[in-house]
């Protein structure tokens, strides 16, 4: 049997969940997946995908870290052709 993961999905919208979900291994889906069974995971690391980027780790310290990252990053709103890197 598979350990259990956590996991994160990031899509156009944002985060799937506020917080890191927790996945149960189904061995007949041959995947992890949330409590809702909404969400699922195949790889433990980062898994890009055609509509989501999901992050999955044993230890729930990295998923919680790779969140406030992509809080972060929503945040941002940098308009690059305003930059100037000449000298």
């Amino acid at each position: 049997m598979k350990k259990d993961i956590w996991f994160i999905g990031v899509n156009l919208n944002g985060l799937w969940s506020k917080k890191a979900m927790k996945g149960i291994w189904d061995k007949d889906l041959e995947s992890w997946w949330d409590s809702t069974g909404n969400f699922n995971c195949w790889k433990v690391g980062l898994d890009i995908k055609k509509r989501v980027i999901v992050f999955a780790s044993h230890d729930k310290k990295y998923v919680d870290s790779f969140i406030k990252g992509a809080k972060a990053m929503s945040t941002l709103n940098v308009n690059l052709n305003h930059l100037s890197f000449s000298k």
